[in-house]
């Protein structure tokens, strides 16, 4: 069997995951099958910690997918509970030197602040502070040239052995995480980062008690103690950097959801950072659920393709569990919540594999082959520089052997696009943008041609003008079936008609079905209740006909005629744009608007209606096998193929809740004037990453020439690495800022609604 064995590993520990109930509060989801789960992990600290949490489907076969949250130090794990158990997941974790940390709050609230460092480091730094301190005042007579041998043994003696007592603490006790990441590493064939740190500190260690013991100097046990207590306060720095610049805990209250609140007879719309535990809302047809809860009333159809992948739906009925991350197919429901809304694990399923799109990132790329060869590479020159220097001068050669194995860090180029990039995400969330990860950026960077949905990308839900028509005006009966039935769809027509037909009764509807791109139809007090395009009702004339038609039992009670306005910013977006990009029109309705977009998008301008959802995704195909980089702009509801086809998929949102996972961004309404901005702001973007790159490479360049030629000692060595990758992530998260503030991202113009704040 494949995968590493954890027989006689079993630690009691963790003999609690085995209760049913610690289970359920801690998995994300489950179908008994198929159980996600995400960890705290402390020990992350580097871009190996990266890979080889990423890779643990190499270690068991059980995992069938992990993915590193590297600010928020997290994972997020998604595993098969016929082959591995959540105990067993834990205990892998722990024996590869990732013990989870899981406490009582993870029980209660997810989105609870975890520490800014982990309490371990502390005790680790005293340590080595005191041992260095101790180290470097019992090894003073030796700095005055007083500790001749032939005059004092005694205490030269006594000194050795008591620096030998410290320092031994100091790499075993403060030393233990390099030593156990690249031990770790190894017994699994693969070298880490940490390899030539504990390499340089076993070697000063080694050199040091191999000279004491052997009376032929005073080793380097100064150097080694300082090395470590450098190397640690480093981390503090580094962790402490890392933690006020983690774009994600920065993002998420503004990441897009809201959900509608029902207290009584009255609904509400409510932002999903303040639901709350015990609070009812409702759901439509398409809407996301966006935390745990229990079914109340109604007939849940749960897609949950969203979680797993699969899109066949689930029925569920009152009283039972409900996912976040699920989305109602059918009739309306309500459910109350038992959890709070995790914003942190609603952005990790957005990045579930059956979302992804098969880009490649020139920055990803880059990053992967430089890692790929750092370490041999920096193990090399170590080598030669200890070759070089063993015949000329031995401590030169012991020192400069450490100081090339300390100085040289791929950190730098592995955290310029999570920080440059992350940071970019959390200014344009802040704005009312957001994007789905840090690869959409890039991305957005090379389009070349966008594609526009009309009808609620274009045009204004909120402003359409509505007006019946038929053979005789609409009763009281009538209206609330239709009403009540187009109250079921989020669709922004079907949302127009039941704002035009007013608040009033509501009636039960059943067999509720939303044909995409059609229309609706459900049964409403015994009555079957159509709504939608004349094809889908077979009036005459089919795609020619015009408006939105309602049938009662198989009769046609006549027509809404909807008389959109386009958006106000939209002249001045298209002129902008069209001087850099090529552009396009697709939507479902009839040409009546044809008169007032061609002026607007240009002579010439490609403009194609009554476009089903398949013709749009078939366009998008063809723009890609034409060699373009193509940017779709939807509501995501009837373009959600096209949306997912194209390079970049972005969803305007008008309301909250009516994005599709297929899209990689989702951007509020009102910030449509701003679309040639955000472009802009991504190209930029992409050179600052390459500027991260060239800083990070001048850094190793400049630093190992240095210790190469040893004229740098181990002690400066463990200053600079941790001090390269912070200015590295210093220069990324300032200069994005300071860009996005260039760009005029911030100015007044296009202010987010209040109710995405």
């Amino acid at each position: 069997k494949a995968g590493i064995s954890l027989r006689g590993r079993r630690l009691e520990q963790y003999g609690y995951l085995d209760e049913p109930d610690i289970r359920e509060q801690l998995l994300d989801f489950t179908d008994g099958r198929r159980s996600d789960v995400h960890f705290y992990l402390p020990q992350i600290h580097c871009a190996s910690c990266i890979w080889l949490l990423e890779n643990l489907y190499r270690l068991h076969e059980g995992i069938e997918r992990s993915v590193v949250n590297f600010p928020r130090k997290e994972v997020s794990l998604t595993f098969d509970e016929s082959q591995i158990s959540l105990r067993q997941v834990a205990e892998l974790l722990a024996s590869i030197g990732y013990a989870p940390l899981i406490q009582l709050s993870d029980l209660k609230d997810k989105n609870e602040e975890r520490p800014v460092v982990d309490r371990s480091l502390y005790f680790q730094l005293g340590v080595a502070g005191f041992a260095f301190g101790n180290v470097m005042l019992l090894s003073f007579p030796e700095y005055l040239g007083l500790s001749d041998e032939a005059v004092n043994p005694l205490f030269v003696q006594w000194v050795g052995w008591l620096n030998i007592a410290l320092s031994s603490l100091v790499v075993f006790y403060s030393g233990r995480d390099y030593l156990r990441s690249a031990w770790m590493e190894l017994k699994h064939g693969h070298l880490n980062m940490d390899a030539p740190i504990s390499l340089g500190i076993l070697a000063l260690y080694g050199r040091s008690l191999y000279e004491i013991l052997t009376h032929t100097g005073a080793g380097y046990l100064d150097s080694l103690a300082g090395l470590l207590f450098f190397l640690l306060v480093g981390k503090w720095f580094q962790q402490r950097t890392y933690y006020r610049l983690s774009f994600d805990r920065d993002y998420r209250s503004y990441f897009p959801i809201a959900a509608s609140v029902k207290e009584g007879e009255e609904e509400y719309s409510l932002s999903a950072n303040k639901l709350e535990p015990g609070m009812t809302i409702v759901l439509r047809h398409g809407e996301l659920i966006p935390a745990d809860g229990i079914l109340l009333r109604g007939d849940a159809q749960i897609d949950y393709s969203f979680v797993t992948g699969e899109s066949e739906p689930v029925q569920k009925h009152t009283g039972d569990k409900l996912y976040a991350g699920g989305r109602q197919i059918g009739s309306t429901i309500e459910m109350t919540l038992t959890k709070k809304v995790s914003q942190s694990y609603l952005t990790s399923l957005w990045n579930e594999k059956a979302f992804d799109k098969e880009q490649e990132s020139k920055t990803k790329h880059l990053a992967d082959r430089i890692a790929t060869y750092f370490t041999f590479t920096v193990l090399t020159l170590a080598f030669l520089t200890l070759a070089y220097w063993l015949p000329r001068d031995m401590s030169l050669a012991f020192n400069a052997f450490t100081a090339v194995l300390i100085v040289a860090c791929p950190c730098a180029v592995a955290l310029s696009v999570p920080f440059t990039f992350g940071n970019s995400l959390r200014l344009l969330a802040k704005k009312g943008f957001f994007l789905k990860n840090v690869h959409v950026l890039e991305q957005m960077s090379a389009v070349t041609a966008i594609v526009f949905d009309k009808t609620g990308t274009l045009t204004s839900r909120e402003d359409a003008e509505v007006h019946f028509e038929g053979e005789k005006p609409l009763d009281e009966e009538a209206k609330k079936w239709l009403r009540s039935l187009s109250l079921q769809s989020v669709h922004p027509v079907s949302r127009q008609v039941n704002r035009w037909l007013g608040r009033g009764p509501l009636a039960k509807v059943r067999d509720f079905e939303e044909l995409t791109g059609l229309g609706i139809k459900g049964e409403v007090e015994g009555h079957r209740i159509r709504l939608g395009s004349a094809e889908f009702l077979g009036v005459s004339g089919g795609k020619q006909a015009r408006g939105l038609y309602a049938e009662v039992d198989g009769e046609l009670i006549g027509h809404f005629v909807l008389e959109n306005r386009l958006r106000p910013d939209l002249g001045d977006v298209l002129r902008k744009l069209k001087k850099k990009y090529k552009l396009y029109m697709l939507s479902g309705d009839d040409e009546r608007e044809r008169g007032k977009l061609e002026p607007l998008f240009g002579e010439g301008a490609e403009l194609y209606f009554r476009q089903q959802p398949e013709d749009k995704l078939r366009f998008v195909e063809a723009l890609q096998a034409r060699g373009e980089k193509v940017l779709m702009l939807g509501d995501g509801l009837n373009d959600a193929g096209a949306l997912k086809q194209s390079d970049v998929g972005i969803v305007l949102a008008d309301d909250t809740n009516n994005f599709t996972p297929a899209s990689d961004g989702i951007m509020d309404a009102g910030l449509l004037g701003q679309l040639p901005d955000f472009l802009r702001f991504a190209k930029q973007n992409l050179r600052l990453v390459y500027g991260a790159y060239l800083l990070a490479l001048v850094y190793n360049i400049v630093g190992l020439s240095f210790a190469m030629r040893a004229l740098l000692t181990p002690v400066i060595a463990a200053i600079l690495m941790p001090a390269s990758s912070v200015s590295i992530v210093l220069f990324g998260v300032l200069s994005s800022s300071f860009l996005a503030y260039k760009t005029g991202l911030f100015a007044e113009k296009a202010e987010k609604n209040d109710k995405n704040q």
